[in-house]
């Protein structure tokens, strides 16, 4: 197993990249524009 980890290395740390959430990012929206709304029929 230690041969195929070595071997797939990138593969591993892009699967990593990928899968980590950013939690400080800065949004232009508000809270309250993130909230549950009636959708637009219009």
């Amino acid at each position: 197993m230690a041969g195929k980890l070595a071997q797939n290395k990138d593969v591993a740390y892009l699967s990593y990249k990928l899968a980590t959430i950013k939690t400080d990012v800065e949004l232009e929206l508000t809270c309250e524009q993130l909230e549950v709304q009636q959708p637009d029929c219009g």
